[in-house]
């Protein structure tokens, strides 16, 4: 995980793209929208996590062209394609916002599985899932179909690892889902998901809250 040193884009500053991605400047409307070019550099997050190479930067440079391959990418998947329909050059943030409600329903098992291993381990990731270490490894070498149900609580915790991906490197989001959170109760995240929970349920809602708020507070922090 690579540290985004964003120059003329405060809100950039502590965002942690999850592989390769480094961004160190951003152009054209993403520069004079910041806001917009933090929202395009989470559907780079999230589009890489779930498995869609985003290519290199030229240069560091979040541009305009690089997050329009990405779209792309998206839609030719089968995620958010009317986003690829309404993306223009000089005001791209629709398009983005589109793709990053297409990534928030759209679970990519085959992507994610490796990203997600990678990020948490075999164990700790089967743990979350509910299911057993063995059966973690069928499903994520493509042995065996993964079950819907898996499919949508790994794309849950897909979304989970991109928020903390802002304040944590792997061994701090790990770290994450086992200590205990005071606005949880005192207890730890992965206390919340037991058995096959429901990714849209409560407990799943309230991990979402919990990350995306760090997340928030982290961009406050760097705008401020």
């Amino acid at each position: 995980m690579k540290k985004l040193a964003a120059v003329g884009g405060a809100e950039l500053d502590t965002l942690r793209i999850v592989h390769t991605i480094q961004i160190h400047s951003v152009a054209g409307p993403f520069a004079r929208q910041p806001g917009a070019g933090r929202r395009a550099a989470t559907l780079l997050a999230r589009a890489e996590v779930m498995g869609f190479s985003t290519g290199e930067l030229a240069g560091g440079v979040l541009s305009v062209a690089v997050v329009h391959e990405t779209v792309r990418a998206l839609a030719a998947a089968g995620v958010a394609s009317r986003a690829a329909v309404v993306f223009d050059d000089e005001h791209p943030d629709e398009a983005v916002a589109l793709a990053l409600e297409g990534t928030e329903h759209s679970p990519m098992p085959r992507g994610e599985w490796p990203a997600l291993i990678e990020m948490l381990g075999e164990d700790l990731l089967a743990h979350l899932l509910g299911i057993s270490a063995s059966s973690l490894r069928r499903y994520a070498t493509g042995t065996r179909p993964t079950p819907d149900a898996v499919a949508a609580r790994l794309h849950l915790l897909a979304l989970v690892v991109v928020d903390l991906a802002g304040a944590y490197n792997a061994y701090g989001i790990r770290r994450w889902f086992t200590r205990p959170r005071h606005a949880l109760g005192g207890r730890a995240p992965l206390e919340l998901l037991e058995g096959e929970w429901d990714p849209d349920g409560e407990a799943a809602a309230s991990l979402r809250r919990l990350a995306g708020e760090l997340s928030g507070e982290l961009s406050a922090s760097a705008a401020g």
